[in-house]
Formats: C-alpha cells, sequence, structure tokens
C-alpha cells in the first residue's frame, strides 16, 4: 500500500499529514512525499522525517504530475494520494484495503470525510455520495475526496492524472477509472479535509480554470470511444451540467458577467438543469460558502484571542 503527498508550500500542516499515515495501524504503508518546488519551510520538515518516509525534491510541476510521478514510484498494489494540508484518519488504509481484497471487482473505494479548520479543529462530517457513473457524467458530481483508494492495475490502465487540468483533475481521471470496474463508498469518515484561505478547492479561480470543466466534458465526448449504454446520450444535459459549474466557479471569483453568461448557456442546452435543486445548492455554495468559513474562522479566532487574555491576567 502506497500513500503518496504532493507538498507544494503547506509547510505549516505537512508534518500532521506524514504523521496521520504514520500513524495507520495497517502493517505495511509506504509513504512517498515529493516536494514540487516548495519556497516555505517544506524542506525542513522533511528532513525531520529521514528513514521513514521517501522523500523527493523537483522543480515545480503541479499537482497532477507531482502525483503520477509518486505512483510511478509507488510499490504497493493499492495507491492513494493525500494533499499536504488534510490528513488520514488511523484506520483508513486497514479499511479500504479490506473493502478492495474482499471484492475483486473494486477498483476504487473512498469515504466521507471531516472538514478542519486551519487550526485542525472539527468544523462538520460530510457524507459522500455513492457512486454512480450516470450521475458522475450527467450531474459532474465528484463523489470521491480525501481518502480515496484505488488499485495500482487501474491506474496503470487508465493513465494518470492529467497534468493540463488545474481545477478538477481529479473528477477527470475518476471519469476513466469508473469505465474499469466498481467503485464504491465505505459508510466511515476515512479523512480530514481541511478548509483554509490557500486550499485549491476553496481560492477563486482564474478564468481558464473556471471554463475547465466544460473543456473536460466536451473532450470525454469527442475522444471516449467506448461509453456505457446511455451514457452518450446524457451529453447536453453533461455539457449544461459543466456549463452550472463554470458559472459557479466565475460567480465565487467576482465575475458576474461570466456567471451570467454561463447560466445561459446551460438553460439553451438542458432548460431543466437550470431549474434544478443542484442548481440552487451550486449558487448557493458560491454564494456563501468562502463568507461562511471565514466567518467562522474570524468568531473561532476571537475566542482563542480571548481566552488567551484571561489566562494572562
Amino acid at each position: 500500500m502506497t500513500v503518496a503527498i504532493p507538498a507544494y508550500n503547506h509547510g505549516r500542516y505537512l508534518a500532521e499529514a506524514i504523521d496521520s499515515v504514520l500513524g495507520q495501524d495497517y502493517p505495511a504503508v509506504e509513504i512517498i512525499v515529493i516536494d514540487d518546488g516548495s519556497t516555505d519551510e517544506t524542506p525542513e520538515v522533511l528532513a525531520r522525517y529521514a528513514g521513514r518516509v521517501e522523500a523527493v525534491s523537483q522543480a515545480n510541476a503541479g499537482q497532477s504530475e507531482t502525483i503520477n510521478r509518486a505512483w510511478r514510484r509507488a510499490r504497493g498494489e493499492v495507491v492513494a494520494y493525500l494533499s499536504a494540508d488534510d490528513r488520514l484518519k488511523p484506520h483508513a488504509v486497514s479499511t479500504a484495503v479490506a473493502a478492495l481484497r474482499a471484492d475483486a471487482t473494486l477498483v476504487m473505494v473512498y469515504g466521507d470525510f471531516d472538514l478542519i479548520d486551519p487550526e485542525s479543529r472539527h468544523v462538520r462530517r460530510v457524507r459522500a455520495p455513492e457512486f454512480e457513473y450516470r450521475a458522475l457524467v450527467s450531474d459532474l458530481v465528484c463523489p470521491p475526496g480525501p481518502g480515496a483508494f484505488v488499485r495500482r492495475s487501474a491506474v496503470e490502465r487508465a493513465g494518470g492524472w492529467d497534468p493540463s487540468l488545474k481545477q478538477s483533475p481529479d473528477f477527470e481521471f475518476w471519469l476513466r477509472v469508473g469505465l474499469l470496474g466498481r467503485c464504491a463508498r465505505i459508510p466511515d469518515a476515512l479523512a480530514d479535509l481541511r478548509v483554509h484561505p490557500g486550499s485549491i478547492s476553496f481560492a477563486p479561480s482564474d478564468e481558464y480554470r473556471c471554463e475547465e470543466p466544460i473543456r473536460i466534458m466536451r473532450r470525454y465526448f469527442a475522444e471516449t470511444s467506448a461509453l456505457p449504454a446511455g451514457i452518450r446520450a446524457l451529453e447536453r444535459e453533461s455539457l449544461a451540467s459543466a456549463h452550472l459549474l463554470a458559472g459557479r466557479l466565475h460567480l465565487r471569483a467576482g465575475r458576474y458577467r461570466q456567471a451570467g453568461r454561463a447560466a445561459r448557456a446551460a438553460a439553451a442546452l438542458c432548460p431543466r438543469k437550470l431549474m434544478s435543486l443542484r442548481a440552487g445548492r451550486l449558487l448557493a455554495n458560491a454564494l456563501v460558502n468562502r463568507a461562511a468559513h471565514e466567518w467562522l474562522w474570524r468568531i473561532r479566532g476571537a475566542g482563542r484571542r480571548k481566552r488567551g487574555g484571561h489566562g494572562g491576567g
């Protein structure tokens, strides 16, 4: 079993990520950390783990190529990746490996996860959706989050992450893996996902990255020859969902004109998508998610400062 940790300027959190893998209750876990050209304290953190993890340094190449490089070096039959600011639960590896060993038809498993804040405090638990390939294509729902484990043989067949993608390379990767066999949710929290201003999923995206869901799905339907029955008929619905996701990203970045254009494109492709409950959730997420987290951080930070002040009196 191999866990890859791509590390880029998350030295503040890297030790927690590594310790969470070293603390697994599974007897044999290979840890490969690749420092992707960090300019912070990442090299110093890695030096403290000499002999316990395989550490590699490289010029900055991006998350996708970094994960691919680590997986190419992997010796485990099951591989996973862990962002340098996230953590695995102590039983994550043993739970995932047991599930894969029990069912040869499975190519990937994933679990629920807990959101944690910049100070590693619990925010809430996220129940991941069950994996349904049709929904993956039609709604662009990406069930696997942190704590996803895939057979190395499936990675070799599907190919690794696409380095040209910056916003949703994981989603595009699961599109390919999902064609190879069953993927399943484990009804247990396997990881902690840290939400902080510097996280990729939280920071506003530039215009090109916002349009990435559209490019992914156009290429998927143009280049994937053998699709499951009924999937090709979802093309217009899928592209409408891609435009809605692009619109959410534009809206979150404050580009209202581009968000409106994306919504109109979605309506032209599949009007019911624009009126769906999912569209409403995407809108709400774009409008309040970042503000809600920032408000929570301020409240908790104020409480911590208040407690500190009383302690020193």
